[in-house]
Order: structure tokens, then sequence, then C-alpha cells
């Protein structure tokens, strides 16, 4: 059976390209490739602590996973509210500017 190094010298890793960074797509690439090499460890003759190691690098892109998926929902969140706070802004322009000024002075905190 090849070892872990062995499996992972004949894969190439791939050139970085200067793009803008997807993160959901870079974890899910993340988890692809944990999953991999915890079918590396389970066919090659490497010690148990490989694969508990993919095992956890596993856990933590999926933990990353929900989160970012929790933080966008989030975001979205957010987006609505304010979309639906300016449109009744719009109804009160006396103290449209008023809020405004504050509002911009509660996000540099």
């Amino acid at each position: 059976m090849p070892s872990l190094d062995e499996i992972y010298t004949q894969k190439a890793a791939p050139a970085v390209v200067q793009q803008e960074l997807d993160l959901h797509q870079e974890l899910l690439k993340q988890y692809a490739k944990a999953k991999q090499m915890l079918q590396d460890a389970e066919s090659s003759d490497e010690p148990l602590n490989y694969r508990v190691q993919a095992l956890n690098a596993i856990s933590s892109i999926i933990s990353q996973l929900v989160k970012l998926q929790a933080d966008l929902y989030q975001m979205e969140e957010i987006k609505k509210v304010e979309g639906a706070l300016a449109q009744t802004l719009k109804k009160f322009p006396d103290i449209q500017q008023d809020f405004l000024d504050n509002y911009k002075g509660a996000l540099s905190l």
C-alpha cells in the first residue's frame, strides 16, 4: 500500500489565480479535499492518527460552512430591514437626515 506522502506527491496542486475569493466555494473545496484525505488514509498503511486528523478537518470545515451560511442569512435579513427602513424614511423627510446622521454614527462604533 502506498503511503500518504506518495499519494499526495502524485497529486499536483492547482495553480493559484489572483481573482475574487469565493469563501463558500473554497470551503467546499477544502471539505472535498479533507474527505479525499480520509479515503486515502483509510486505503493506506498510515497510522490511525492520519484518519483522525482528516475527520477533525472535515468537522472544522463543516462548522465553518454553517457559520458562513448563518452570517450570509443574517446579512440578507439586515439588507431587508434597511430597505424597509429606507422606504419608510422617504415618507418622513423631516426626520430623514437626523436618522441618517445617527445611523452613520452608530455604524462607526
